[in-house]
This record gives C-alpha cells, sequence and structure tokens, in this order.
C-alpha cells in the first residue's frame, strides 16, 4: 500500500497489484499521464510486498526487485 500522506499525487491510499504483471506497449507508456514518483520508502515496501508474494515466480520476483533497484538508484 502506498500511503496518500506519503505522497504529492495521490488523494488517497493505494493498493499495489502484484498478482500479474501487464504487459504495456510503448505507445501505451507514451500517452500515460504522470503522476509522480516512488520515493524510496515506496520502492522499499514495493520489494518487500513483491518477496512475499506467493503469485509470482522466483524469475518474475527478481525482475520486479531489479527493476525497483533501478528506480531506486536515481
Amino acid at each position: 500500500m502506498i500511503r496518500a500522506v506519503t505522497t504529492n499525487f495521490l488523494d488517497h491510499d493505494s493498493y499495489v497489484e502484484l498478482q500479474q504483471l501487464i504487459r504495456l506497449y510503448a505507445s501505451d507508456i507514451s500517452e500515460a499521464e504522470v503522476i509522480g514518483r516512488l520515493n524510496l520508502t515506496h520502492v522499499t515496501a514495493l520489494t518487500i510486498a513483491v518477496g512475499h508474494c506467493e503469485a509470482l515466480s522466483g524469475e518474475l520476483k527478481s525482475l520486479i526487485t531489479d527493476r525497483l533497484k533501478m528506480i531506486s538508484m536515481k
């Protein structure tokens, strides 16, 4: 969960869906509206949630956590 009080872009607390990966095309991403950025607290919470998610394989967990690490380094 990302708490609204820890962001400048959410009006209410928001759950992050981690049960399945969704493929997006480049056009979907380029047309998307940027509403905010994940901070280190969000990245850490997501990394922990991914680690505990039983619906994801080890390979998918690694893929997601590797991408989250890239975000946290920016």
